[in-house]
């Protein structure tokens, strides 16, 4: 590929040249031609001539006959000395075993054809017509900058074709090794650099080096096939509604670093990749040999075909068709959804950038790590149950660690064995983790969505847990931990960030772990004054504070219904005991008939356990205002 800066150098370059011609011009230090150099007798006339450095007209050199071919020194100490020829062509022609001198040749105005070897053209650096070359040699022009189209022959001592700098033709000028213009076959060639000339279909079996710098878009289907090279470079930036395929060895390095768009399948093999700036592919996309594929660009695939890819990249890759990744243990897309993923028993990190589509990780037998972003929509779009798309995992059985961010309108954790952790931030709207036998810490670090419903949270059955915290999460209406045997501690956020009064609202906590005191109601007597009992629970005393907040809302429709327990009361010492809250309630009879020591008389009784026959815990205002933080 032909870098800016030696861009910019050669362009400087051929200023010069141009320069240098106007100065030869106004010096008139050319000689007219035409030049002929065919015979003994041109030769003879030409010699006499004297020094020909620059030349008006055209040029011609045939010493292909034995007299001419025994003049060969002469003949060079000639051409020897020619650096510019304007305003005509340059031909030569010659015996096989012949080698001119055209070391001193630096610009053609016209057509250059050259039918006989070479000893050196690296002077050479612009070519105004176009280029022919035939001749049993390597093909190496390290300066030539600029001409039209190139034809080369191809025979088997061509070993080498070199165009390291040659520009883009900006008429169209194509490079070939026959008759149809951009096709190139090159047989036994094995280091090709064409610059910056376009073809569109290269052969080249025992290329070890391909290098195609041609870096605007290429018209029309384009195959390169070098079966043999470890480092295939193209340089073009887009391909129009045809297909490119590239096949160079299994385990070599292809370069498309510059491609942006391919209008109709994209095929490549080699086991390094480059195709970091690739945005769209209308059709396939099949890179079949890279280990690792990394498309940090890529926002369309109508398909995907990366069958050896154990780790594949594309971040924001919306797949919407089957994608084949075989082999792949780590995956990176922006959203997909599962039918799409045909590696259930081979995939282990999944993560999704921005999804916005339903995502169920069911079934994913190796699947260890699940890293999701909900798509975040715009404020303006957002309306109640309109973030449709959620998360699901039930029964992924090696499933161990699950991060959430961004928005998404539910999430559910069900019965997954091996799960040990879940982070979460971003927006949630319903969120159910239930039955996963080995998590033991749950962080809630995400609250609601403007203009969405208010969050739900269930927490049940999950026997190892031991913490829950949700001090980031705002406007819970719904609030479900139950039955979580090891849940010590529920950690809850301020009560200053609520649903709206129209919210119905509902938190049940109880059969966990959580510990907690409960000081006996003590009944009055003619001499004594009724005490009502005290209970002490910290995690509890946080939730009744957003309760106490909902039920001071202004014109709120319906109070919040409740029912709080903690499982293992403490006695004076700060022991366990197996009594729970709901068992003291039910055991104390001062409390249930309150002041007036009447249980008939609901107003003034401050638990309900007893007239109701209730094995609920705290469940109304007067046993929620005897909740103590300590």
């Amino acid at each position: 590929m032909v870098a800016q800066d030696d861009i910019t150098a050669i362009n400087n370059d051929l200023e010069k040249v141009k320069e240098a011609l106007e100065k030869l011009l106004n010096q008139q230090s050319f000689v007219q031609g035409p030049i002929n150099i065919r015979n003994q007798a041109e030769l003879r006339y030409v010699k006499s001539l004297g020094e020909i450095t620059n030349i008006r007209g055209d040029v011609t050199v045939d010493i292909s006959t034995e007299t001419m071919h025994d003049s060969i020194a002469v003949v060079n100490a000639i051409i020897s000395k020619i650096n510019t020829i304007i305003g005509g062509n340059l031909s030569t022609t010659g015996h096989v075993s012949d080698v001119l001198d055209l070391s001193a040749l630096s610009f053609v105005d016209g057509n250059l054809t050259v039918k006989v070897k070479a000893n050196s053209i690296d002077g050479l650096t612009a070519v105004s017509g176009d280029l022919h070359l035939d001749y049993k040699a390597d093909y190496v022009f390290p300066n030539l900058a600029s001409t039209g189209s190139i034809t080369v022959k191809d025979y088997e001592e061509v070993t080498k074709v070199d165009f390291p700098n040659l520009l883009p033709n900006d008429n169209g000028g194509t490079f070939q090794t026959g008759n149809v213009a951009s096709i190139v076959s090159l047989s036994k060639a094995t280091h090709v650099d064409l610059g910056g000339v376009q073809v569109r279909s290269l052969t080249a079996p025992k290329a070890l080096i391909v290098k195609l710098g041609f870096n605007g878009t290429l018209a029309g289907t384009t195959t390169i096939t070098a079966a043999e090279a470890t480092n295939i470079t193209l340089a073009a930036t887009k391909i129009g509604a045809f297909p490119l395929t590239i096949t160079g060895k299994d385990d070599g390095t292809v370069d498309l670093s510059g491609l942006k768009e391919v209008g109709a399948g994209l095929t490549v093999s080699g086991e390094i990749v480059d195709v970091t700036a690739l945005t769209t592919v209308t059709g396939t996309l099949i890179i079949a040999d890279a280990k690792t594929l990394t498309l940090p660009n890529l926002e369309k695939a109508d398909a995907i075909g990366a069958t050896a890819a154990t780790t594949f990249s594309a971040e924001k890759l919306v797949v919407s068709g089957n994608v084949s990744l075989t082999a792949a243990k780590e995956i990176t897309l922006a959203s997909t959804n599962q039918n799409f993923l045909k590696i259930v028993d081979v995939v282990e990190t999944i993560t999704l950038t921005e999804l916005k589509s339903t995502f169920v990780a069911d079934g994913f037998e190796a699947l260890e790590t699940l890293n999701v972003t909900g798509k975040v929509p715009a404020e303006k779009d957002v309306t109640e149950g309109s973030v449709a798309y959620g998360l699901s995992s039930n029964d992924a059985n090696s499933l161990k660690t699950v991060s959430i961010d961004g928005a998404l309108g539910y999430i559910s954790f069900v019965e997954n064995d091996e799960l040990e952790s879940i982070t979460k931030a971003g927006h949630i709207i319903s969120c159910s983790i239930e039955e996963n036998d080995n998590l033991k810490t749950v962080k809630f670090g995400h609250s609601f969505l403007k203009g969405e419903l208010a969050n739900i949270i269930r927490v049940l059955g999950n026997d190892e847990l031991t913490e829950v915290d949700l001090t980031a999460v705002q406007k819970i209406k719904t609030l479900t931990i139950t039955d979580n045997d090891e849940l010590a501690s529920i950690k809850v956020g301020s009560p200053d960030v609520l649903a709206e009064p129209s919210t119905t609202i509902t938190f049940l906590v109880n059969s966990n772990k959580l510990p907690g005191k409960y000081t006996d109601g003590k009944a009055g007597t003619e001499t004594t004054k009724y005490s009502a009992p005290v209970i002490v629970q910290a995690d509890l005393y946080a939730i009744k504070l957003v309760l106490d907040a909902y039920n001071n809302q202004e014109s709120r429709a319906a109070s919040a219904t409740f029912d709080l327990s903690f499982d293992k009361t403490l006695d004076d010492d700060g022991e366990e005991t197996s009594v729970s809250l709901n068992g003291k309630l039910n055991a104390d009879a001062a409390a249930q008939v309150g002041l007036d020591a009447d249980v008939s008389t609901v107003a003034d009784n401050d638990t309900n356990n007893a007239s109701t026959g209730s094995v609920s815990g705290i469940d109304i205002q007067r046993e929620l205002v005897l909740l103590k933080k300590e």
